[in-house]
């Protein structure tokens, strides 16, 4: 799998394809590309998981309560996918994720973190 640049509606995105999907699956451009290979593999693997959205300059967390766990889907779309966030596996739609705005992720099960943003120097 690699990351590529794709402009949508006039818009740059990084995108992904994985192995026999027809359309990419795109995040906003400023999404570390390491968050979008955890993302990928969150999805695949169908793993419930908790969000702490923030300021990815100063780490400040947001606070939110509402909105933030489920399961990562895509939308549907004629010339690419977006990651969204489905509340459970019956659910047949959800809210775009902000994925530039992400600073961790746990799984819901044992609150394990599988991703944190670190600051940058």
């Amino acid at each position: 799998m690699k990351i590529e640049l794709y402009t949508l509606h006039g818009k740059q995105y990084k995108g992904i394809k994985n192995d026999g999907e027809r359309l990419p699956t795109v995040y906003h451009i400023d999404t570390p590309d390491d968050l979008i290979m955890k993302l990928e593999s969150l999805r695949k693997n169908k793993t419930r998981v908790v969000f702490d959205f923030g300021d990815t300059k100063t780490l400040q967390s947001w606070g939110e309560i509402c909105g933030i766990s489920g399961y990562i889907g895509r939308s549907k779309g004629y010339e690419a996918y977006y990651p969204i966030l489905v509340h459970n596996s019956r659910s047949l739609g959800g809210g775009l994720l902000s994925t530039n705005c992400i600073l961790s992720i746990k799984e819901s099960r044992g609150k394990r973190l599988v991703y944190e943003l670190k600051q940058s120097i």
